[in-house]
C-alpha cells in the first residue's frame, strides 16, 4: 500500500497548484497597480481620497479573491507592498508644506 504523500500528484493537487499560481500572478498584478498608480496618488492631497478608496479595494480583492495564493504570498503582499503604501502616504503627509503649516 502507498503511504500518504507518495506517488504521483492527483488531479486535485494539480488543480490546487494551478489555482495557487493564478492567484499569485493576480497578486503580482495588484501589487503593480498599487505601486505604479495608487501609491503615488496617496501622497497628493487632491488625489488622496480616490487613491485611498482604490487602495482598500485592491487589498480587499487580494484578501477575498486571491486567498488561494497561500499565506506566504498574502503576507508578502500585505506586509511588503501594502505597508509600503502606508509609509509613502505617511512620509508625504508629514513632509508636506500643508502639514507643516497646520502644526504651528
Amino acid at each position: 500500500p502507498c503511504q500518504s504523500g507518495s506517488g504521483p500528484p492527483s488531479d486535485a493537487d494539480g488543480d490546487r497548484l494551478r489555482m495557487q499560481e493564478a492567484a499569485q500572478n493576480a497578486l503580482k498584478h495588484l501589487a503593480a497597480e498599487l505601486e505604479q498608480e495608487v501609491m503615488p496618488a496617496l501622497g497628493v492631497p487632491d488625489s488622496f481620497p480616490a487613491a485611498s478608496e482604490r487602495y482598500f479595494e485592491l487589498v480587499d480583492r487580494a484578501w477575498n479573491d486571491h486567498a488561494a495564493a497561500g499565506r506566504e504570498a498574502l503576507e508578502a503582499f500585505l506586509q511588503e507592498v501594502c505597508f509600503k503604501g502606508v509609509e509613502v502616504f505617511s512620509r508625504e503627509t508629514l513632509l508636506s508644506p500643508a502639514a507643516d503649516a497646520t502644526s504651528h
